[in-house]
């Protein structure tokens, strides 16, 4: 039984291919399809009792460079069976089955590598769902019997996305980009430990702590492991990525970037879990950790009831600018916590509060530059790699 109707197929294989710019690098479309069906009944199984959890890279004549890959000796037909029976054999996040397609046209699994990778790559964390990631970036997500498409420009980064809806006019240079990835991924790591957490991310220099109930945890000085850990990865300053393209992560600078991030994971991940602890986090944009266990203050004289809403995953290019979102009241985007971090970017306005609810999705909240306006966007982790 095929997962996707036939007019559904064309549109993901025309998405990637409009994306890529390449189709040669990409399976062809009844190919990807094939990855679909059998990718998505294999997350339905269990492996002795766990869920399967796997990624497959696709490459189209895949190469022996690099200590990390493995080849089989004779290349596995691609099928659900085989996806379960291999998946134990790569640690999920960190290595991946790698397929391609033979002379006929059939797929076949011919071992596997390491993550990440700019190729093609399909992934399953949870029985039914699957991401597709290309360039190093999630760009559409099966979920729910539907594909979500996501934008390739303004969710590519965060930071960006943010800069949009707000029109903060940050001045994007080549530090401003490493510190913003280096962000997502702690980020990603709060969203990974499944606590639910608050990160607030303070401009450098300006006044925070007048505006929250109680501090529990200062951190006095401030702790820059993570800094320096992103620091060492480009001692002489990062290089000119081009942001200015919309596939600017095929910038083989990206992708080298992409891999350095990955070697100081123990050091993001030491930022990241303080967000498990009750209470909000306190980062600065130089990624110095201030503060941790932060009550904030709720109901304030000044908050505001409602917030304009963009929802990621609605479209396939959604409107970012901040008069045209829609406005909904604060009670619907979530409890206390989202209350509470919305209306600290209220009193601080160029602050930013990362809000991770435990199911996974994470809502971002901050305030228009010029308006004032409290803004909130909502499914952010489809943004994330």
């Amino acid at each position: 039984m095929h997962i996707l109707n036939p007019a559904d197929g064309l549109r993901l294989w025309q998405f990637f291919c409009h994306l890529s710019g390449r189709p040669s690098r990409l399976p062809g479309q009844s190919q990807m399809g094939e990855m679909v069906d059998f990718s998505f009944w294999a997350s339905l199984e269990k492996e002795e009792a766990r869920a399967v959890r796997f990624s497959l890279v696709y490459e189209t004549d895949p190469q022996p460079h690099g200590s990390g890959r493995m080849f089989l000796d004779e290349p596995l037909e691609f099928s659900a069976h085989n996806i379960i029976k291999l998946a134990p054999a790569v640690v999920f996040g960190q290595r991946a089955l790698g397929v391609t397609a033979g002379t006929q046209g059939s797929l076949w699994i011919w071992g596997t590598l390491d993550l990440p990778t700019q190729a093609l790559t399909l992934e399953s964390s949870d029985p039914g769902q699957l991401r597709f990631r290309f360039l190093d970036r999630t760009r559409v997500v099966f979920h729910s019997g539907r594909m979500i498409y996501l934008a390739n420009d303004n969710s590519d980064n965060l930071l960006l996305l943010v800069n949009a809806v707000s029109q903060y006019e940050m001045e994007i240079t080549p530090s401003f980009l490493l510190l913003s990835e280096a962000l997502e991924k702690v980020i990603q790591s709060m969203l990974e430990h499944g606590h639910g957490g608050t990160l607030l991310w303070i401009p450098e220099g300006h006044e925070w702590s007048a505006g929250v109930k109680s501090i529990r945890y200062r951190c006095q000085p401030p702790y820059t492991g993570l800094r320096q850990a992103v620091q060492r990865l480009y001692p002489h300053g990062p290089p000119d990525f081009s942001h200015e393209s919309n596939n600017y992560r095929a910038d083989p600078a990206y992708e080298e970037l992409s891999m350095r991030l990955h070697s100081i994971q123990s050091a993001i991940d030491s930022v990241g879990q303080l967000t498990a602890v009750d209470g909000a986090t306190v980062l600065n944009e130089e990624l110095h950790v201030l503060a941790f266990g932060i009550m904030l203050r709720a109901q304030a004289d000044d908050a505001q009831d409602t917030a304009r809403v963009l929802e990621l995953g609605q479209a396939s290019q959604p409107d970012a600018r901040l008069s045209r979102l829609p406005e909904r009241p604060l009670a619907r985007l979530g409890g206390a916590r989202h209350r509470s971090a919305a209306e600290f970017c209220v009193r601080y306005k160029e602050s930013l509060a990362f809000v991770a609810s435990q199911d996974g999705s994470l809502t971002i909240f901050g305030s228009g530059c010029q308006s004032g306006q409290l803004f909130a966007i909502r499914r952010a982790e489809l943004a994330l790699q």
